[in-house]
Formats: C-alpha cells, structure tokens, sequence
C-alpha cells in the first residue's frame, strides 16, 4: 500500500485483528476495494465470516494512544 504501512496480529482462538497505517484511508480502502487480489481474498475468505457480514476495512476510532 503505498503511503503506509499494515500490520496483522492473531490470537490461538482465531481473532485476526489488522492494524493500517496509510496518508489517506479512504484512498486506501478505494485502492483495496478496486484490486483483483482483494477481490479473490473475498471469495477465499467468505467461508471464515457470518453470512451477510463484510469483512472488509472499517476505520476505529482511536481511544487511547501513547507514545
């Protein structure tokens, strides 16, 4: 991704939490959302998430940030 920076953590229960760093996220996601490697991710995936849901990118809000 240009511009940042990914980063993904996984628990022994199966959580998977992705962390991104990028200039722009909503470039980012637009870039992500249009690429075929994003598209084939989708479909390998789906059977890992409740039907209905969308496992994409979703912005958090940040509560606590130390540095």
């Amino acid at each position: 991704m240009r511009g940042g920076t990914t980063t993904l953590f996984s628990r022994s229960d199966g959580l998977v939490v992705g962390y991104v760093e990028t200039d722009s996220f909503d470039e980012a996601k637009k870039a992500i959302d249009s690429s075929e490697v994003n598209e084939r991710w989708q479909q390998e995936m789906a059977a890992y998430f409740e039907p209905g849901t969308d496992p994409g990118a979703r912005r958090l809000t940040e509560y606590f940030h130390l540095d």
